[in-house]
């Protein structure tokens, strides 16, 4: 430097410095040491006829659901500034909705009664279905919302036979509840289909003046586990 200073730079060379002393211990863990993929929630609006109580009053039904054993349940955020601020509006808990998709497409038929030919395969994420007698089917087990938002069709399926993993091949099928016949000509394959019971779905309430108006919705995993709705 200017003023007969000189700046230099060294490593020390004494071997203990690049020595590590830290001795390894037995784990203080306890019994499982896998950490389970929570994984995402998933989440369904069911725009359908009224099936349900709750539909008395203006507000969506919603399907929500993990993709995973160890989901611990999920909430979900409504913002009504195009995202600027999110508030709670409704939670679901453990073990949620049954959410799947078909991988078939069911074609128009006329199905007056119980439609013994027709058969639908679903994929689950998480959960079972259970075939039920014909007279449960009739008083409304098994109900079943099949298409997407804008044209659900409303059925019911008597038998359902597991098909390896989590495919289930649906038959013995009631078409067309609830006045949805017009949607019966629009199924694709990937349609989603969602048990319609009442423990697994959650009402979201809404004021008359929301009517029309655009609101934005996301579905988040909870931090801890939370109770099935009553």
């Amino acid at each position: 430097m200017s003023d007969q200073r000189i700046e230099c730079q060294a490593k020390s060379a004494a071997a203990a410095v690049y020595t590590p002393t830290a001795v390894g211990a037995n784990s203080a863990v306890t019994g499982q040491t896998t950490i389970a993929l929570r994984g995402i929630t998933q989440s369904v609006f069911l725009d359908i006829p009224r099936l349900h109580q709750w539909q008395a009053d203006p507000g969506l039904l919603v399907a929500m659901a993990g993709v995973s054993f160890a989901w611990p349940g999920g909430s979900l955020r409504q913002s009504v500034d195009s995202g600027a601020t999110w508030s709670d509006r409704a939670d679901a808990g453990v073990p949620g909705a049954i959410i799947g998709t078909a991988s078939n497409a069911l074609s128009s038929r006329d199905s007056r009664l119980l439609d013994t030919g027709g058969l639908l395969t679903v994929t689950l994420a998480i959960g079972e279905l259970y075939a039920v007698s014909l007279l449960n089917l009739l008083n409304g087990a098994n109900t079943l919302a099949y298409g997407s938002p804008g044209r659900w069709e409303i059925i019911g399926a008597k038998t359902c036979t597991p098909f390896g993993g989590k495919d289930y091949v649906l038959s013995d099928l009631l078409l067309w509840r609830y006045g949805t016949e017009w949607a019966m000509s629009g199924h694709v394959v990937g349609d989603t289909v969602v048990l319609l019971d009442a423990t697994g779905l959650q009402w979201l309430a809404m004021d008359s003046s929301a009517i029309s108006q655009t609101r934005l919705y996301r579905a988040i995993r909870l931090a801890f586990a939370s109770a099935t709705r009553s």
